[in-house]
């Protein structure tokens, strides 16, 4: 089980036999679905967002009462300004919460019809990274055994189609397909007599 936790949200991820399964819990919702590798791709994109307002809302609310306190502590002045200083340091916090809360930065499997998205770098890059290899491994491995069988139940072309598919996503290799789609026309060319796998 791979875990990341980024702010106030959880995610883990099973690596499964035919997918992975992903429980995301928040502050507000928990949900849980699967992604099976036949949809998964395998291409990496990173994704970042972010309302940039938040952040220099906090930044501007944090600088304020501060400047106020230095001012206070160099002139000298009698009467501190801890009311205001409390008061922005406060507006600074909610800024701080809602940019940290609303921004998104993601490293996202795509390329199929589902996409499968990890926060960046959590728990660090390198674990990341080398789940995200076994991902791939494991797709490129389940996919390979289901779909390199000679299944008569589908067309002559329609298996060449699945082998042609296997070799542009780098699961077989072209020597590979080139052997697949001869044992195919070897087996068209045979009495059809038995029926299922070869």
């Amino acid at each position: 089980m791979f875990k990341q936790r980024k702010f106030l949200s959880l995610r883990q991820y099973e690596l499964q036999k035919d997918g992975v399964k992903v429980k995301a819990k928040g502050i507000t919702n928990n949900h849980e679905y699967k992604i099976n590798f036949e949809t998964l791709g395998r291409d990496i994109e990173y994704y970042k967002n972010g309302s940039l307002g938040w952040l220099i809302g906090a930044i501007i609310t944090t600088i304020v009462p501060l400047g106020v306190l230095i001012e206070d502590f160099f002139l000298g002045t009698e009467e501190a300004s801890f009311g205001a200083g409390f008061f922005y340091l406060s507006i600074s916090f909610i800024c701080f919460t809602v940019y940290f809360s609303k921004a998104k930065n993601y490293l996202i499997i795509t390329g199929g019809s589902h996409n499968l998205a990890f926060f960046k770098n959590k728990p660090s890059s390198y674990d990341l990274s080398e789940y995200i290899e076994d991902i791939l491994l494991a797709r490129k491995d389940y996919l390979r055994d289901k779909y390199t069988k000679i299944d008569i139940g589908y067309s002559f072309e329609d298996q060449v189609n699945i082998y042609r598919r296997l070799r542009e996503e780098k699961i077989i290799t072209e020597q590979e397909y080139e052997n697949l789609v001869k044992v195919r026309i070897d087996y068209e060319e045979q009495p059809k007599e038995k029926a299922g796998f070869i």
